[in-house]
């Protein structure tokens, strides 16, 4: 493992030194924190030390985008429902290539399916964050109950323990902040969109536009490298081009908290959403009255796969089990 592999696990854990992980039990990965970490952005090699305590978010924080400090623009790249291999791979890549890095939210069958490239994301630098188990149903206690089994799959297959979750599709309620804050991690949601999810799907040249006219100083991008049919892969060089040639520093989604205000950053919702403001989404604590088409989309595109003839087995195995899964909590939210 490189040096600046090992640097990025390191700081990845260096958390094992804060008090509220000692008084959690929150364990660590294996092996020793490194003193600095180091990044490869075009020909330059720039080093950057770990940020020291205080830290600028708290077990179970809502954090959507961060106010930078300082002149140069910051973002975070993350990557949602992998590892694929048809997908992660290629990104990892483009990264590499590009000298980034990155964040990575995990579903746990996936990490299951290919603990490999899993360890490859953590080995190459990047930072994994929890994605829930199955990815499905879109009902907050139910993913807040995946949130902790995840943490265990992640660490096992990487020898990381993620201080950062999203869940899916960006599912909102105090059972998953409550989760966060048990497991030492913050929530982090997004207040840009990469729209690799749109269905139909954009082409890579939409998907690049997209992002060249919605960028933001201080956002965590939200992209995916899972899924069906997704062009995301091949817009990722044009959109990591355009983001160093507008002067954007791409960090991973943590690195990123660390570099101004998490934002709204409290334990808890933002007022408008904790009341149930219209001019804000309110919590998902209860099952959705009407969201079930929404939910049923994930469905769809999983049997969409099944029609593949060139399938592979394993991931014919590993979409049975999620569809059966979906089943089960299903029954289980509907009591």
């Amino acid at each position: 493992m490189g040096a600046a592999a090992t640097g990025a696990i390191g700081w990845s854990a260096t958390h094992l030194a804060a008090p509220w992980i000692g008084a959690l039990g929150y364990p660590s990965i294996d092996g020793p924190a490194s003193a600095q970490r180091s990044a490869r952005r075009g020909a330059d090699l720039q080093a950057t030390p770990p940020w020291g305590w205080p830290y600028r978010w708290s077990p179970g924080d809502f954090v959507t985008h961060v106010a930078i400090e300082g002149d140069r623009p910051m973002m975070a790249l993350t990557f949602d429902d992998g590892p694929i291999p048809a997908y992660t791979a290629s990104v990892l890549r483009t990264l590499a290539e590009r000298g980034v890095t990155a964040t990575f939210f995990m579903v746990g069958v996936n990490v299951r399916s290919f603990p490999d490239l899993a360890r490859q994301v953590a080995e190459e630098g990047h930072e994994i964050g929890n994605h829930s188990v199955y990815h499905t149903p879109y009902y907050a206690p139910s993913l807040a109950q995946q949130m902790r089994p995840n943490q265990e799959i992640i660490r096992s297959a990487t020898g990381v323990t993620p201080l950062v979750s999203r869940t899916p599709g960006l599912a909102k309620g105090t059972a998953v902040l409550e989760e966060c804050r048990a497991l030492g991690m913050y929530e982090c949601h997004t207040h840009m969109a990469g729209y690799d999810a749109v269905d139909p799907r954009y082409s890579a040249a939409e998907l690049c536009s997209l992002f060249a006219r919605s960028h933001r100083n201080g956002a965590f991008a939200l992209f995916h490298d899972g899924g069906a049919h997704r062009q995301t892969a091949e817009a990722l060089p044009c959109i990591i081009d355009h983001a160093l040639a507008n002067g954007y520093e791409l960090v991973t989604a943590t690195e990123l908290t660390h570099h101004g205000t998490p934002l709204p950053g409290t334990f808890g919702y933002p007022p408008s959403l904790a009341s149930g403001d219209p001019a804000g989404d309110p919590p998902d604590d209860d099952p959705p009255t009407v969201s079930l088409e929404g939910r049923y989309d994930v469905r769809l595109e999983l049997e969409r796969q099944l029609d593949d003839p060139t399938l592979s087995a394993v991931t014919r195995s590993r979409i049975v089990e999620v569809l059966a899964e979906m089943d089960d909590l299903e029954r289980r939210s509907n009591g």
